[in-house]
């Protein structure tokens, strides 16, 4: 039998730890330990930040649990099982475990194996517990949306049928009391007064752990000017940072509201959560600004939704030293951090994703099936009710399932696909189309009769899929030599094309030149030399006559000034 190593109790073991002020580990701090003030420190408001957190942890665990009385809250807790000595006054409404006893149980249960003792409190069978649920990563059943393999995709050549929704836009609610927000209140919105209060006390609490000489504790006011510094100097775009406090370069409202070394103090110590709460297996490269993250997208997903929405990526622009920075070339910006969005058809924000490469925030068994673009659209899409939204995007998130799978959540889709995803569909080829002539298309639709495809023919091929349209109604278009076909029957008149008119050299008659009155020679400043125009003459020069406007050359061996004048 392999021998059993010997536990130390609880309450010997954090005996020995103490405060940690003896421990041999306090020989591995700096020197300058030695000369901190203990009242510098705000130990009370680490502790303090901790206590709510193990309290929030506890709120979180009994979530899960359905009490129907008060005995079965009991029961859990382990209440009416708690054995009092005689001479402890317990108030009997309610019951609490004393100081000492509490201890002296500890003690005792520490002598047993450690292993053996229950991690949770014993749950009675009859209460019921609700499964905890990461609705961020597991906000879509997958076992429920359809999925088709690629020899389950059946084509015919039949023309799809369109299947609109009838819906209404949304009637503006009117009230007496509407008044348009600020952009300091709109700002508020996203950014809350909690926010600030979270960035000044981990800023104070990051300056304590890094020991910062001659800091002062920040406020939420003070980080307000600060945010609000930042945004200035996004808009007004010096070259450094420190001409904005300059004689030359100085911006009055940034200066007059906060010093420079305090700006550059703050801009080090800022930050938004705290560095010991980061875990060691941590995969997320934004955890350090996902507080402002959260907030930025909780206030988008209450704003009510419109109807017709779109998805595609978006550039940050960023070109310093990022692990997660992107290049993605015909881009407005080509260097930044990327991210995938849910907007309106006029550029409001609904949802968001941040793309960190392997680690990004998507189900691992979604991307397996749909692939990485139609994952982030089904995740995107996950909050949106049924049969009442359009949705639009192009070739890098279309697929088969995904259109099928919009159509299951009531979700009406169209954009651009790569036809290698739609296992081979009977559509003619571009030599063929091409022949048909400019603004033809081709049309072929699923057995099922979920999903349309649709080829047609401008510059190039262009081939379109969608879940409730294709072709529509049919418009006939004008042909045209230019230009991408028009949308009405009305036939446009082409401009008329002008000619450049030439420049035509006028000589003067033979009378004028040939008088012997007033022909002087001067130099022109042009810096290169003209054409001599006497007829035979190809040397160059710089005189002019100035009555006949005409260049005429005088060379030891030549004169043609006098020649044309004679």
């Amino acid at each position: 039998m392999s021998k059993r190593h010997q536990q130390l109790p609880t309450g010997d073991i954090i005996e020995l730890l103490g405060d940690g002020r003896d421990s041999e580990l306090s020989s591995l701090s700096g020197d300058d330990d030695d000369f901190i003030d203990d009242n510098e420190y705000p130990c009370s408001e680490i502790d303090k930040f901790r206590e709510e957190q193990i309290f929030e942890n506890l709120l979180d665990d009994f979530e899960h649990f359905d009490f129907e009385n008060d005995e079965e809250f009991n029961d859990v807790l382990g209440k009416n099982n708690v054995e009092v000595e005689d001479g402890d006054d317990i108030n009997p409404d309610n019951p609490v475990i004393p100081l000492q006893q509490f201890e002296q149980q500890s003690d005792n249960s520490a002598d047993n194996n450690i292993h053996d003792r229950p991690s949770t409190p014993a749950i009675p069978p009859h209460i019921t517990v609700r499964p905890v649920v990461d609705h961020r990563r597991h906000g879509l059943h997958l076992n429920n949306l359809p999925y088709y393999s690629k020899n389950e995709m059946k084509w015919s050549n039949k023309p799809f049928v369109s299947n609109f929704l009838n819906i209404s836009p949304p009637v503006p609610e009117l009230s007496t009391t509407y008044m348009t927000l600020s952009p300091i209140e709109y700002f508020s919105k996203y950014f809350p007064e909690v926010e600030f209060e979270n960035m000044a006390k981990f800023t104070n609490i990051y300056a304590k752990q890094n020991n910062f000489v001659k800091y002062v504790d920040t406020t939420p006011s003070e980080m307000k000017v600060f945010v609000g510094i930042h945004l200035k100097i996004g808009c007004l775009k010096h070259t450094r940072i420190r001409a904005y406090w300059t004689n030359e370069d100085r911006v009055n409202i940034i200066a007059d509201n906060m010093s420079r070394n305090r700006f550059f103090q703050l801009r080090s110590c800022f930050h938004v959560m705290n560095n010991d709460d980061i875990p060691d297996n941590n995969v997320d490269k934004f955890i350090k600004v996902r507080p402002l993250y959260n907030s930025f997208l909780n206030r988008c997903k209450e704003l009510p939704v419109e109807t017709n929405l779109a998805v595609d990526e978006q550039m940050v622009k960023f070109k310093g030293k990022l692990s997660v920075k992107q290049y993605m070339k015909g881009k407005p910006c080509p260097w930044g951090i990327k991210n995938f969005l849910l907007c309106s058809y006029n550029g409001m924000v609904y949802n968001m994703i941040l793309y960190q490469g392997s680690s990004t925030e998507i189900n691992q068994e979604m991307q397996k099936k749909y692939g990485l673009g139609g994952s982030i659209v089904l995740q995107l899409v996950e909050n949106l009710n049924k049969n009442k939204h359009y949705l639009f995007f192009d070739n890098f998130f279309g697929s088969y399932n995904l259109f099928t799978s919009l159509d299951f959540l009531g979700i009406k889709a169209a954009g651009t696909i790569r036809i290698n995803r739609f296992a081979n569909p009977p559509v003619i080829s571009d030599k063929e189309l091409n022949n048909l002539g400019r603004g033809a298309s081709y049309e072929v639709s699923s057995t099922d009769g979920k999903v349309g495809l649709i080829k047609w023919i401008d510059n190039k091929s262009v081939i379109l899929a969608s879940n409730f349209v294709t072709s529509g109604s049919s418009v006939e278009t004008p042909s045209r030599k230019r230009g991408r076909p028009s949308s009405s029957n009305k036939i446009i008149d082409q401009p008329k094309t002008r000619t450049k008119n030439r420049v035509i050299d006028r000589y003067p008659t033979d009378a004028t030149r040939k008088d012997n009155i007033s022909h002087y020679v001067y130099m022109d400043k042009l810096r290169d030399a003209t054409f001599c125009k006497l007829e035979g003459c190809k040397k160059r020069t710089h005189m002019v006559c100035k009555k006949c406007n005409v260049y005429l050359c005088i060379t030891k061996d030549r004169n043609c000034f006098y020649d044309y004048h004679n």
